[in-house]
């Protein structure tokens, strides 16, 4: 938990970074509300202005794709956004431009990598540099590099040993 850098007493909620083009340069400035709110720091934009900004959201988000329907399950942009859900895998496609910058902003990044419970994540590891080494046997095999072949051979037996815990 952050304190405020002004008064030190309270947590601090608003967090301004002056961007400077040069790192090094770059300051944070962590405030409480109350301390934002005096130094100006912390405006509260009116009712119009909120309104203003979803509305020309809203408007840029149904010009980037208009009209648009899936041809698989038919179903709109504006019904996605309706919604909030898409109706089959085709629509990722269809909405595509729309649907990127949606994403960034809700998730961070656009490509999915997934996740792995931990102790799955070790075999998984190790099974992926079997495969690895198993291509590269049938390369050495193949150039007719034996040396190198019984080398990997030796390294992916000890690989599945370790692996199968049969060491």
């Amino acid at each position: 938990m952050l304190k405020c850098e002004a008064c030190g007493k309270n947590q601090a909620t608003v967090h301004i970074t002056e961007n400077i083009s040069d790192k090094a340069k770059r300051r944070e400035i962590h405030l409480c509300e109350e301390c934002a709110r005096e130094k100006g720091n912390l405006q509260q934009p009116t009712p119009a202005q909120v309104l203003g900004a979803l509305v020309g959201q809203a408007e840029a988000e149904a010009a980037a794709v208009p009209d648009l329907a899936c041809p698989k399950c038919g179903m709109t942009y504006a019904d996605f956004r309706t919604a909030g859900r898409l109706g089959c895998p085709e629509d990722y496609r269809t909405f595509r431009k729309a649907l990127l910058p949606f994403l960034e902003k809700i998730h961070g990044g656009t490509r999915h990598t997934g996740k792995a419970p931990a102790h799955l994540g070790r075999s998984m590891a190790m099974d992926q540099r079997l495969a690895v080494l198993h291509k590269e046997l049938e390369k050495a095999v193949k150039e007719e590099d034996f040396e190198a072949a019984a080398e990997i051979r030796d390294r992916i037996g000890q690989l599945k040993e370790k692996r199968d815990g049969t060491r």
